[in-house]
């Protein structure tokens, strides 16, 4: 979570120390305890372009190598927009320079995403993901503001037969004395 979004329950947690447990509190249906597992100091949004490559008919090992490639080529010549027009098999964002624009953590799938916001500004990570293999290239880093790390242990409360059919009941009965 980012400092600023912790749901009302566990907003203790913002100075708390790691370790330290909210709760248990109600939230929606369900009763929670949270604990603290770490805080990092992380960018909220990165700007990146990306080359898509599917994997059909090869192995990912080859495909990687062909990332590599033009990885390669694109340190040489600076010309990562022009290869991702004729190269990416993303033809959105092909059709862009690779271009993403800026996004916010966990929006992209997790090998991609936590390769964006792992990374430096400048990097050229390459990673796989279910879409095939990405030669991405972090442009730039959002502000850094602190990330807690939260474990939540949920018991959704719902009503036993019993309690259901003595409420019923209950009403029922009110309905027809009145």
């Amino acid at each position: 979570y980012a400092e600023s979004s912790l749901p009302e329950g566990i907003d203790t947690l913002k100075t708390a120390a790691v370790g330290t447990i909210a709760g248990p509190y109600l939230e929606e249906q369900s009763w929670k305890v949270s604990k603290l597992l770490g805080t990092k100091m992380s960018c909220d949004s990165v700007k990146a372009r990306h080359i898509l490559l599917k994997v059909e008919g090869k192995t990912p090992e080859q495909v990687k190598a062909t990332a590599d490639s033009l990885k390669k080529v694109i340190k040489q010549k600076n010309n990562f927009a022009e290869l991702a027009k004729t190269f990416s098999t993303d033809f959105g964002s092909g059709a862009q320079g690779g271009d993403l624009g800026w996004f916010k953590e966990n929006v992209m799938v997790p090998p991609f995403n936590d390769a964006c916001f792992n990374g430096k500004k400048g990097d050229m990570p390459i990673v796989e993901s279910q879409f095939g293999i990405h030669l991405i290239e972090i442009l730039e880093k959002g502000k850094e503001t602190k990330r807690l790390n939260i474990g939540t242990v949920e018991r959704k409360t719902e009503p036993s037969d019993k309690t259901f059919q003595d409420i019923f009941s209950k009403a029922s009965d009110f309905s027809t004395k009145n």
